[in-house]
């Protein structure tokens, strides 16, 4: 064997060796045991899903948007309501699991505000306008709720009605069957088209305000 062959043969083995020690596998180095392609391929790409997975999760934790999102998701894979076909629904679903949305306690952030000042607008509560807010608390959006928990209760494990709040929430937000999620999505698009509307209306009092302070005469 060449000079160079020996050099690139060293080089694949150190690194080989690296990676099997990186995934928790030395004993096979070490032993040099040998084992049927199949379940080679099937050890290795479990070791490395359970690898990626734990960086994933360390590095979420990093990340203070992802209050709601690491809560919810605890594996690498796709989540159900990715397959719903719902060109409004699934992006706000997104939106909400992922944290970068239109509540409070995402725009609260670029105006400098402390979590716990992010207060809900719509509801006089009091409480931080997060995501388990939106969809669990605020009086805004009452009979939504309760449509969507009639229309659901069904297909949810029992006696689901009697759990907190927290568990609820936690349900409908991994929902895994279609039917219960294609539920979520409508709730989900009928609070936000209700708060949009109340925004824009108070966009609009407070533009006209502004015009009328400007036509007003200086004393």
């Amino acid at each position: 064997m060449s000079k160079e062959g020996v050099v690139q043969t060293k080089t694949w083995c150190q690194y080989t060796k690296k990676l099997l020690y990186e995934l928790e596998l030395e004993k096979y180095w070490r032993e040099s045991k040998a084992l049927d392609e199949k379940t080679w391929s099937t050890i290795v790409k479990e070791k490395i899903q359970a690898r990626e997975q734990k960086r994933w999760l360390e590095r979420m934790k990093e990340k203070p948007k992802l209050r709601t999102y690491i809560t919810l998701k605890k594996e690498l894979k796709q989540e159900m309501y990715l397959t719903v076909r719902d060109r409004c629904g699934v992006p706000e679903f997104t939106r909400l699991r992922g944290g970068t949305n239109r509540l409070k306690i995402e725009k609260g952030r670029f105006e400098k505000l402390a979590p716990e000042d992010r207060i809900c607008e719509f509801c006089g509560t009091g409480e931080v306008e997060n995501e388990f807010h939106f969809m669990m608390i605020c009086p805004l959006y009452r009979e939504f709720r309760k449509e969507l928990w009639l229309s659901v209760k069904r297909d949810l494990p029992q006696p689901v009605m009697i759990y907190a709040d927290e568990d609820k929430f936690f349900i409908f937000m991994t929902a895994q069957e279609s039917e219960v999620v294609k539920k979520v999505l409508k709730f989900i698009k009928q609070a936000m088209r209700a708060r949009r509307e109340i925004e824009s209306h108070r966009e609009k009092e407070a533009e006209e305000k502004a015009k009328k302070r400007k036509r007003e005469p200086l004393p």
